[in-house]
Formats: C-alpha cells, sequence, structure tokens
C-alpha cells in the first residue's frame, strides 16, 4: 500500500489495544510509506489521546519526524456549505 489516510485523527482518545496497533502500523511504515493524516486536534497534543503518553511518544516522533505539514485556518467547509442549505425551522416559516 502507497498510502495510508487517517482521517479525523483524535476525535477521541484510544484505548491501549488501539494505541498498540497505530503503533505497530507506524513503526512497520516509518520511511517506507506515506501516512496522511488529517485532524483537529494539533499535534503537539496528540500524545494525551493515548492511556500512556510516554509509550505513545516514540511513534508519534517517527510519525512527526519527516513530516509536512499543512495548517488550515478560516472556517470550515462544512459550516461554509450550512449557511447556504436553509435550515429546517427556515424551510417552515417560509410556507
Amino acid at each position: 500500500m502507497e498510502h495510508l489516510i487517517c482521517d479525523d485523527f483524535g476525535l477521541r482518545n484510544y484505548t491501549h489495544e488501539e494505541a498498540n496497533l497505530l503503533i505497530n502500523i507506524i513503526e512497520e511504515r516509518y520511511l517506507k510509506g506515506s501516512i496522511i493524516i488529517t485532524s483537529q486536534v494539533d499535534p503537539k497534543g496528540w500524545s494525551k489521546l493515548f492511556e500512556d503518553p510516554v509509550i505513545a511518544e516514540g511513534p508519534l516522533n517517527r510519525l512527526l519526524h519527516p513530516s509536512k505539514q499543512i495548517l488550515l485556518t478560516g472556517e470550515s467547509y462544512r459550516e461554509q456549505i450550512n449557511k447556504k442549505v436553509p435550515q429546517p425551522a427556515e424551510i417552515k416559516n417560509k410556507t
């Protein structure tokens, strides 16, 4: 697999078992294949998502070490779309 995409990383904390799986994936792919991660959590806070942040630190460093980070700012695309789509209350009031 050339690229692995992890969308919405960090929406919740990870169990010990989930953390082990993630750590194994990161270590297996280190400098061998791309991992693309989208997250609303700042990478500096990723270690707090794991039950044992000390164990998570090594693999997360491997993930971030060779990385290129793109920070998007501004209003989210979903918020922009929601402003254009009438909400149920607005539709009901028009009739």
